[in-house]
């Protein structure tokens, strides 16, 4: 059945979180809205890369065929779609995940009232839908950003690079984020 994933990502001191609804082409519900915890310390950007991988791995488990993914992550969806590069270390193993996860799927960046999966309930067909914790329900679906067990190996590469590039000087993060621009730039090319 074709269907439409609408994504959301968030993080706060108290909670990091990535949830997702899956709707079919008439906008009818098929999921109430899955909602994932996160490892406090997740950032936003992270928490919305999480729900779109999250959300892609979740509608192809269950046997749909995704035809477009909505999200309110304008650095996300620009990211995703090419328009924008991708300059902070910790998001690149996240972007590689959902690049190659996404397949011909179309991406659409819709406002926060607009978006479907928001948990918070800020649009009018939520309140209708109660969150799950996709770890007592889905054990197959990856929900950790610490999982290796698909990545590929330029992904620990990045992660590595991310942890050292935390701990190095501002003058030394200047560098090392040029270079790995420079780098991942030459990587896209060549795909």
């Amino acid at each position: 059945m074709k269907a439409i994933l609408y994504t959301d990502g968030g993080a706060s001191p108290s909670e990091s979180y990535a949830s997702w609804i899956v709707f079919n082409e008439q906008l009818e519900p098929l999921t109430s809205i899955i909602k994932v915890s996160l490892p406090q310390g997740t950032t936003s950007n992270e928490a919305e890369y999480h729900a779109i991988i999250q959300g892609i791995q979740y509608a192809q488990s269950e046997g749909y065929e995704l035809i477009e993914i909505r999200s309110d992550s304008k650095l996300i969806i620009n990211q995703l779609i090419g328009a924008w590069h991708v300059r902070m270390p910790n998001l690149l193993p996240l972007y590689n995940k959902a690049r190659r996860l996404l397949g011909d799927v179309q991406l659409m960046h819709v406002d926060s009232k607009s978006n479907q999966a928001d948990p918070k309930g800020k649009s009018k067909h939520v309140q209708n839908f109660e969150a799950k914790d996709l770890s007592k329900t889905r054990p197959n679906v990856s929900i950790s950003p610490k999982d290796s067990s698909s990545t590929h190996p330029i992904d620990n590469i990045l992660r590595q690079f991310s942890e050292d590039y935390k701990n190095a000087s501002p003058e030394a993060q200047k560098k090392a984020m040029a270079l790995l621009v420079e780098a991942v730039n030459i990587l896209m090319r060549k795909t």
